[in-house]
Formats: C-alpha cells, sequence, structure tokens
C-alpha cells in the first residue's frame, strides 16, 4: 500500500510539471497513514531498482521525466520576481473592509508556477460582509490591473474563493472530498491575517487527513506573509464602522443579490458554489483531469 501511494503521489504531482524530493513525498503523501521518512526512502530506492521510478538531483519522477527538473529549477528563479508582485499586491488589499485573512492556492505556494501563472487567494471575510468585501476587493483590484480577466492571467489575482470566519468548514457540497482538495487545501500558505483563523480552519477541516496523514504539518517560516500593525487595523476598522452606518447591510444584501444572478449565469454550476456564507468558482478546473488520470493508474497498480 505505502509503495502504491508514494507512486500516485508522484505522478499526481508530475501532471503538474513538479518532481520532488524525499521530503515532499513524505509530506504530499496520499493516504491516512504516516510513515517514517526513513521507511519512505526505502520504499522510494526499491521503486527505483524496480525501474517504475527514477531520481535525479534529489528529485523524483516518473522514467522519462527528467525533464521536469530542468523545468522545477527554471521556475524556482521566476518566482523570486512573482513574490516581489504578490507582496506589493498585498500591502494595499490588507486595507479592504471586512476582509480578515487571506491563504494562498494554487501552484504557487510550492514554487510551480509558470510564467504565465496567476495567483489563487483564498479569502476570508467577516460574517454577513462577503458580498461586499468581494466588491471592494475586486475593485480594488481591477483598478490597479491586478485582477484576472480572460487571457490576463500573469502575475494577477484570481479572486475564486471567499468564505466568511464563522463558518470555515468545507463540506463535502462545496467542494468534493477526494485527493486533489485534499492537497489543494492542504498546502494554504497563509498571506495575511491572524494565525488563529489558519489553526481553526485546520481543525474544523479534519477530513483532509483521510488523505493526507501528516496534514496539518508544522508551519515553517513564511517571507510571503505581510504583517497587519495597529495602525492598518485602526484605519480598517473606522471605515468599516463609517461602512455600517451607511447602511453596509442593506448593500451586502443588494451586491449579494446582483452577484449570485451574474455568478449563476455563467459557467458550469457543478463547478460553482455560491452562499452568503461561502463562493468558491472552479469553472476551469483541472480537477476532473487530474482525478480521471489518477483513477487509470490506480487501477493500473492493482492489476
Amino acid at each position: 500500500m505505502l509503495a502504491q501511494n508514494i507512486l500516485l503521489t508522484i505522478y499526481y504531482y508530475n501532471l503538474s510539471g513538479y518532481p520532488l524530493t524525499l521530503l515532499e513525498v513524505t509530506k504530499f503523501l496520499f493516504g491516512s497513514s504516516k510513515p517514517r521518512p526513513q521507511l519512505v526512502l526505502e520504499q522510494l530506492d526499491l521503486l527505483i531498482g524496480q525501474k517504475r521510478l527514477k531520481q535525479w538531483r534529489g528529485f523524483y519522477f516518473l522514467p522519462g521525466q527528467r525533464k521536469l527538473v530542468w523545468r522545477r529549477l527554471k521556475i524556482q528563479k521566476l518566482a523570486i520576481g512573482k513574490r516581489k508582485r504578490l507582496k506589493k499586491i498585498l500591502r494595499g488589499i490588507r486595507f479592504i473592509p471586512f476582509l480578515r485573512a487571506i491563504f494562498l492556492s494554487g501552484s504557487f505556494n510550492i514554487d510551480n508556477a509558470g510564467p504565465n501563472s496567476d495567483f489563487d487567494f483564498l479569502v476570508i471575510v467577516q460574517k454577513k460582509r462577503l458580498w461586499l468585501c468581494r466588491f471592494f476587493l475586486s475593485l480594488y483590484v481591477w483598478l490597479l490591473g491586478w485582477k484576472r480577466t480572460g487571457q490576463k492571467t500573469s502575475n494577477r489575482v484570481c479572486l475564486n474563493c471567499f468564505m466568511t470566519q464563522d463558518q470555515l468548514k468545507i463540506t463535502s457540497q462545496i467542494k468534493p472530498h477526494d485527493r486533489h482538495s485534499a492537497q489543494e487545501y492542504a498546502r494554504l500558505l497563509p498571506l495575511f491575517g491572524p494565525g488563529s483563523l489558519l489553526a481553526r480552519f485546520q481543525r474544523e477541516n479534519s477530513w483532509l487527513r483521510a488523505f493526507v496523514g501528516r496534514y496539518p504539518w508544522p508551519t515553517k517560516p513564511n517571507f510571503l506573509q505581510i504583517k497587519n500593525p495597529r495602525w492598518v487595523r485602526g484605519i480598517k476598522k473606522t471605515a468599516e464602522q463609517l461602512l455600517d452606518i451607511l447602511g453596509a447591510r442593506f448593500w451586502e444584501s443588494w451586491l449579494g443579490r446582483l452577484q449570485k444572478r451574474r455568478i449563476r449565469a455563467t459557467g458550469p454550476q457543478d463547478q460553482i458554489y455560491c452562499s452568503d456564507h461561502c463562493l468558491m468558482l472552479h469553472p476551469s478546473s483541472k480537477a476532473f483531469f487530474f482525478l480521471r488520470r489518477l483513477e487509470k493508474i490506480r487501477q493500473k497498480l492493482i492489476l
């Protein structure tokens, strides 16, 4: 079973053009178990001896995929410029009213973002203010030319996931509980907001452990995370109080109806979840592709 999970994990990341190190294989390993790194290494050596895997420069990949190592090394150089761009975007975003936290998802949180890749955000907002916060955030990034639109994706912001801070559990109605979703949410990287929100997200989504046994893994220094000093919090609190006086409850309701109508008129509904507590937009999701390919390789491994 361990050998099968190792092969599935490496195959999954190879589909994204990403070879894994020993630490990453151990960390992202499919399944609910938590084998010791030494045991994982022994299985990797065995699979290499069976010519089912290859290893070069400390990276593990499928036979015939050595080019992925060069790709990863090249993309890591691109990540330096992308990090600077992201931090520039975040410095202004932290002032957005009713915004409580931002987590980075997608390929960039493992430095696997190509030159045309965007920044995928999971945005946590104050309860009963999802649509108002989404409006301000979308307007801000659009005015500055940072919003992903059509084919313009490079270094732009993709605002496809919103949740209110009082309901952080991703149920099976919101997103299917499968290997792909588990990997996406297990790798979330905090960019802004209190650590308590990430800790609560991890507790409320313990279902991830059934697919990623080592979740949640120990936190490491995160140089992308920006501070939220007292003076920033003070300005934002004042703006929020002013908006409450000016009818934030009315504008939340009105903007909610407007945005829901627009969302439901576009894109396949099976990849959209829309409520006043959670918004998930994945009209171009690769989840189905990854899961189909994984199931095929799993069936071959069983046989």
